[in-house]
C-alpha cells in the first residue's frame, strides 16, 4: 500500500512540476525554440572544444615534465 502511495505522490507532484513549468516559460515559435536549442548547443560544443583543449595541453605539458624528471607528487 505504500508504494501505491508513494507512485501517487510522485506522479502529483511530477505533474505540478510540468504545470509550473509550462506557465513559468514563455511560450516560443517552433523556429525560435530551434534556433535557441542549436545556439545553446552551439555555445556547449564551444565551451567544451575549449576545456578539452586546455585539458589536453595540461596533460601534454605534465607528461613532457615526467619525462625530464621534473614531476614532483
Amino acid at each position: 500500500m505504500r508504494k501505491f502511495i508513494n507512485l501517487l505522490l510522485g506522479i502529483g507532484l511530477g505533474t505540478g512540476a510540468g504545470i509550473l513549468v509550462v506557465k513559468l516559460l514563455p511560450w516560443r515559435s517552433r523556429q525560435e525554440l530551434s534556433a535557441s536549442l542549436k545556439q545553446g548547443w552551439q555555445e556547449s560544443m564551444a565551451d567544451a572544444r575549449l576545456a578539452a583543449k586546455e585539458h589536453r595541453r595540461k596533460m601534454e605539458a605534465d607528461y613532457a615534465a615526467r619525462l625530464k624528471g621534473e614531476h614532483k607528487e
